[in-house]
């Protein structure tokens, strides 16, 4: 069985961002966060996705940059990994920082704050 979304006009338009930032997952994610703050009336949930929200803005922004001036080829180029190309807008030149991990990191520090927790 296929999914709404798949093999769709809207569907194709909708996860195209997807293919460059991988970010429809993290995205529903944080939406479904905040959704449950608001819906419940849990400001502190609520609170946490808006923080969810700018920590992966900024954490996009920053990678996007870092990605953008280091230029590492992409394992799926061919070119090893000691192939740089500083300052290219390329898509097949943003293997460095990984976007994931920067990702990752961005939300486990929010989250980890939230928690009060060791």
């Amino acid at each position: 069985m296929q999914g709404f979304f798949s093999k769709t006009p809207f569907g194709d338009n909708l996860f195209s961002i997807d293919k460059a930032f991988n970010v429809t997952g993290p995205a529903i994610t944080i939406v479904g966060i905040y959704g449950y703050g608001l819906f419940f009336e849990d400001s502190k949930i609520r609170n946490l996705g808006l923080q969810l929200v700018e920590s992966c803005a900024y954490a996009g922004i920053v990678t996007s940059v870092l990605k953008s001036a280091a230029g590492r080829s992409r394992p799926y180029t061919g070119k090893g990994n000691m192939s740089w190309h500083p300052v290219e807008f390329n898509t097949d030149q943003t293997s460095f920082p990984s976007g994931h991990a920067t990702l990752a990191f961005a939300t486990s520090s929010v989250m980890a704050n939230y928690l009060d927790n060791v």
